[in-house]
């Protein structure tokens, strides 16, 4: 992990908790949050202040334990410590999605109702340009990137592989980005990131086949 990744990461865990404490100091103690929403933005699960502000946190700190146990579980550890930078930029970007998903639900405990499908949407987008700009040098290994049976099987289908998904997560981070603030619909919304997550899916599932059909021939 370099300096940058890791100070980020750092302070992303540190604002979740800050807030969370700020949170707990000022909203009484029978007070119920919502913690969970449906599609069209409305809260339809509450929790008390302490069980409310500890869910995105707790979330957080075990996703920053996976993402450091991974490399020793992995089998060819050498290759995903040589994506070290890609590896742990995902692991900054998952985080900064839960911050803004934790932001959500302090906001609501400040009487504050955000457009929750616009913030899902744009934090999305924004993980998949972070992503995506990475995914190129993400190494070959069996814990992280599309893996499918056509890329675990060769590097070249591997590199090539991800070199297509980068650029198509970029572009659909963009997308989506863009559809959060043009879009007023959070059923169009919410068709918009499922259908971008299922088009990303597909076609670099295709196209990895296509690379190890084509090298096998």
């Amino acid at each position: 992990m370099n300096r940058t990744t890791m100070i980020s990461g750092t302070a992303i865990l540190a604002c979740m908790a800050a807030a969370s404490a700020l949170t707990l100091l000022s909203v009484p103690a029978d007070a119920m949050i919502p913690v969970h929403f449906g599609l069209d933005g409305t809260p339809d699960r509450y929790a008390g202040p302490l069980l409310a502000v500890s869910i995105m946190p707790i979330v957080a700190l075990l996703v920053t334990g996976l993402f450091h146990v991974l490399p020793r579980l992995e089998g060819d550890a050498g290759n995903l410590a040589r994506s070290g930078k890609a590896y742990w930029t995902v692991w900054v970007s998952v985080l900064a999605v839960l911050g803004v998903a934790h932001g959500i639900v302090v906001a609501h405990a400040f009487g504050f109702s955000p457009d929750v499908p616009a913030y899902v949407t744009a934090a999305l987008g924004a993980f998949l340009i972070l992503s995506g700009n990475m995914a190129g040098k993400i190494r070959s290994n069996s814990a992280f990137g599309v893996r499918t049976p056509w890329t675990l099987a060769s590097e070249i289908v591997w590199n090539r592989t991800h070199r297509l998904f980068g650029w198509l997560s970029v572009v659909m981070g963009l997308l989506l980005v863009l559809a959060a603030f043009l879009l007023q619909s959070p059923t169009v919304l919410a068709s918009a990131v499922l259908g971008g997550l299922a088009t990303l899916a597909i076609i670099s599932t295709a196209y990895s086949y296509m690379i190890w059909k084509r090298a096998e021939g």
